[in-house]
């Protein structure tokens, strides 16, 4: 799953500043030559923990901050049960090499690194030294983020991230409770202080059928966007069932798989709602 083991482990790729402490975190999976988490061509390396427990969550795997093992069942070939690993600890060195690797396709793409998840923030300590050491070496920083972070710990953040990838279930703080498991008060209080300070984001809207699909809840998102000036667009991202075999895997009892997905008409009348935003909205991302 894992795509880190690139080139020689034996001979750095390049030269940087090796840490003072050379802290370690929990990863599931690193995504390179991404192009829809940011701008250019990006490494993508996805934390393990997450505060919420979205019903239509198609990253199971992302929500316990340890290490997983599940069962994939007997293989009937030779009657032995098999499992599968789920997260890895890598220290900041490693995953420093290996983002850098790739510098020469972010300078010519404008692309990056993006962190996201399951919530980075959830190991806040790691996530700031991997975001301090890639400003350092000049490399592009996303953070993709649920906004659910100490507002002291995302304005920390707020200096070493070059954009934020955000993420906005529904403005009805009971509905968002409802379905996520947390309020979104902290969420959109977080929000606007990055608009405030000059943040440059990307709104992601998960368009979840029977939950924040409705005219009405579309135009107030649309109005609520309007006013956040540093919001340069807005993400789409229509749902998907891709998620569904992993929440049985991973036994997660509030998920649920919608059977629903919005159809292309569906999309139009979206895309046109929320353009009264006037922002731009791309469908993916």
């Amino acid at each position: 799953m894992l795509d880190i083991l690139v080139g020689s482990p034996r001979k750095p790729a390049c030269n940087f500043k090796i840490s003072i402490i050379n802290m370690e975190g929990i990863i599931f999976d690193i995504k390179r030559f991404a192009i829809h988490d940011g701008p250019g061509i990006r490494q993508t390396v996805f934390f393990k923990g997450c505060p919420l427990s979205c019903w239509w969550c198609h990253n199971p795997e992302s929500r316990n901050p340890k290490i997983e093992v599940y069962d994939l069942g007997v293989c009937e070939q030779n009657d032995i049960r098999k499992s599968n690993v789920v997260g890895r600890t890598i220290s900041v060195d490693d995953l420093m090499e290996n983002i850098l690797r790739d510098r020469i396709f972010y300078e010519h793409s404008g692309g990056g690194v993006t962190f996201s998840g399951g919530e980075p923030s959830m190991q806040f300590d790691f996530l700031h030294e991997m975001l301090s050491q890639s400003k350092a070496e000049n490399i592009h920083t996303a953070l993709d983020t649920t906004g659910f972070i100490k507002a002291s710990k995302m304005k920390t953040l707020q200096d070493k991230t070059d954009l934020f990838l955000y993420d906005i279930k529904h403005l009805d703080d009971g509905v968002h409770k409802m379905h996520t498991g947390v309020s979104n008060k902290l969420i959109l209080d977080n929000l606007e202080m990055l608009n405030e300070g000059g943040s440059r984001i990307f709104i992601r809207f998960p368009l979840i059928p029977g939950v924040n699909d409705s005219e009405k809840d579309l135009t107030l998102l649309a109005e609520y966007i309007y006013k956040l000036e540093n919001v340069e667009q807005i993400n789409l991202l229509p749902y998907h069932k891709l998620g569904n075999a992993k929440n049985a895997r991973f036994s997660l009892g509030k998920s649920r798989n919608f059977t629903t997905v919005p159809a292309e008409e569906d999309l139009v009348s979206v895309r046109r709602i929320l353009s009264s935003s006037q922002k731009p909205v791309i469908t993916g991302g």
